[in-house]
């Protein structure tokens, strides 16, 4: 970490635990109170309940008859802003009553600090500052098994200022890179670190890949979001099946048959004339593809193709082996029910 971010985050976070008198609804162990640093007279105090369950949880899991409490999670943690007086003057995730938990908060001093409080660090993701998902349910109201209320649940996200930087009323927030990908009325949506939407909220369904976010309509993938680049590629044109999403590598089929595309640059990586292009449904097709092999079938017959060289074995076989099964340079392959090893180039 560069020693100006750390001294940035040092003055940020000055943190202290404790255990509270307070037990949250049906659990019979205390919660750690978290304590950041004061900015313009403001201080965000967290009521730790999943930490000190996910602890207590090792301790007890093991037993024969654990505590009740044990099978019933907290749905998050609870969140109190107070001012330099000591006052509560907003809180989240909680029904608590604010005098109350003002009398059993230690006193703290209110040392300002530099940390303006206003966005997650999403270029060091394991480095505080975070920011906070709250709910419109509180901890004390919620009940797992009432799907009245899990159903209407919706949740927004503060900052650690706890300033509430996405309103609440979301179905579900989900964090992937440096994007948050957001569910309302139904549909998904994609917003940057910023807050400010990307994509609409118009997709039944997405899928996260490690260089792009696929958004689903009501068939199959409509549009992809390349990460790397930060934009968008219109899929809803072709008619695809999966293959090495992470990559952006899709089979695709044309008027000839299927081949394999890769999505980033629009470039057919092996020509559209097979029957299918067989997915990593066995161990040898991964091994294939680390050398930029793709095994191919047309006619009931196997071939294979290098996304790198063209054609390298026609689709004359009835089988293809793993690569590990043949002396280097060569491939065994089954044809009417004799095996034996051919040699292949690249």
């Amino acid at each position: 970490m560069k020693p100006i971010l750390s001294s940035i985050l040092t003055l940020a976070f000055a943190i202290n635990f404790q255990t509270s008198n307070a037990q949250p609804e049906g659990m019979t162990f205390f919660s750690e109170i978290i304590y950041h640093s004061y900015h313009n007279g403001r201080q965000l105090i967290v009521f730790d309940n999943t930490s000190m369950y996910d602890r207590e949880m090792e301790k007890y899991h093991a037993m024969s008859q654990p505590p009740r409490w044990l099978w019933d999670r907290p749905m998050c943690n609870e969140y109190f802003v107070r001012d330099t007086t000591g006052a509560i003057i907003a809180s989240y995730n909680s029904s608590r009553d604010w005098t109350s938990v003002k009398n059993m908060l230690v006193k703290y001093p209110t040392i300002e600090s530099e940390h303006k409080g206003n966005l997650y660090d999403f270029k060091y993701p394991e480095n505080k500052p975070v920011h906070y998902t709250v709910y419109s349910c509180s901890v004390q109201d919620y009940e797992r098994q009432d799907t009245s209320i899990t159903l209407h649940i919706r949740s927004g996200l503060i900052d650690t200022l706890g300033n509430l930087v996405l309103p609440i009323e979301f179905q579900e927030i989900q964090r992937h890179a440096d994007h948050l990908l957001l569910k309302k009325e139904g549909k998904w949506g994609l917003f940057d670190s910023g807050y400010k939407e990307v994509l609409p909220f118009k997709y039944d369904g997405q899928r996260i890949e490690k260089e792009f976010i696929y958004f689903q309509d009501s068939l199959w993938y409509a549009l992809a979001y390349d990460l790397k680049n930060k934009r968008s590629i219109d899929l809803r044109d072709y008619e695809l099946s999966t293959f090495d999403d992470k990559r952006g590598y899709l089979s695709v089929k044309k008027e000839n048959g299927w081949g394999l595309m890769d999505i980033r640059t629009g470039k057919m990586l092996v020509p559209a004339k097979f029957d299918r292009i067989v997915t990593y449904h066995h161990y040898s097709d991964w091994r294939y593809f680390e050398r930029g092999i793709v095994r191919v079938l047309k006619d009931g017959k196997y071939g294979l193709e290098s996304i790198y060289q063209g054609s390298i074995l026609p689709c004359i076989y009835d089988e293809i082996y793993q690569p590990q099964d043949a002396e280097p340079g060569y491939v065994k392959v089954k044809v009417d029910g004799v095996i034996s090893q051919v040699k292949v180039r690249g």
